[in-house]
Parts: structure tokens; C-alpha cells; sequence
């Protein structure tokens, strides 16, 4: 168990510079192939996904509220279905956002541009958000 604790903090190093580097290396390639749309559309993003994101956030914000209200009256389990509801919300918002950001850009790609508009700048930092 503890050789699998220290690969995975190995790999974790590896996939931090991948994450830091990938995006500025697949920007100076955008900027390249002179696809400009693609870095003023993630720039947009940026900007956007925090606003939109939050308002879409809003209703599992009340489901975790409610949860928290059950628990405190002494319905246990209704709490941690209603707090599980509040977490399914949040994964399925996650999926459905990066599903729609990579076919916004799979669909405007050509075969020459779709390593770097994979791991544009400003795509990671949309899902973080």
C-alpha cells in the first residue's frame, strides 16, 4: 500500500507540470496556427464560466441547506439523500459543462489544430471552477 501512496504522489508532480506547461505550450501553438478564435473564445471563458457556473450552482446550494436542516431535526437518512441529490447535481453540472466546452471546440477544430485546442489555455481552469 505504501508503494501505491508513492507512485501516486510521483505521478501527481508529473500531471501538475503536464497541467501548467500543456496549456501554455498548446497556447503558443494556437497563437501559430493563428487561431485566434480559440484563444479569444477561452479568454471569454475565463471570464464567463465563473458566472455562469455559480447561477447554475444555485439550486444544490438549497439542496445542501436542506440537508443540513434534516440532519439537525434528526431525519439522518433523508439528510444524506438529499445531501447525495446535492452532490449528484454538482457531478452532473461538472460533466455536462466540460462535455459542452470540448464539443464547442472539437467542432470548429481542423486536423491540425485539435492537440492544442484540447488542452487550450483557460479549458482547466474552466473545470476548476
Amino acid at each position: 500500500m505504501r508503494t501505491l501512496g508513492s507512485l501516486a504522489a510521483a505521478l501527481t508532480g508529473v500531471f501538475i507540470l503536464l497541467n501548467t506547461f500543456g496549456g501554455i505550450a498548446s497556447g503558443i501553438w494556437l497563437v501559430i496556427l493563428g487561431e485566434w478564435w480559440a484563444i479569444g473564445l477561452g479568454i471569454v471563458g475565463i471570464v464567463a464560466a465563473h458566472l455562469i457556473i455559480s447561477i447554475a450552482l444555485l439550486p444544490s446550494l438549497g439542496l445542501g441547506a436542506a440537508a443540513y436542516a434534516a440532519i439537525q431535526r434528526g431525519h439522518r437518512r433523508g439528510g444524506m439523500l438529499i445531501g447525495a441529490a446535492s452532490n449528484l447535481y454538482i457531478a452532473a453540472l461538472i460533466t455536462i459543462w466540460c462535455i459542452a466546452i470540448l464539443g464547442v471546440f472539437l467542432s470548429r477544430a481542423t486536423p491540425r489544430s485539435w492537440i492544442p485546442l484540447l488542452n487550450r489555455p483557460g479549458f482547466i481552469g474552466e473545470l476548476r471552477t
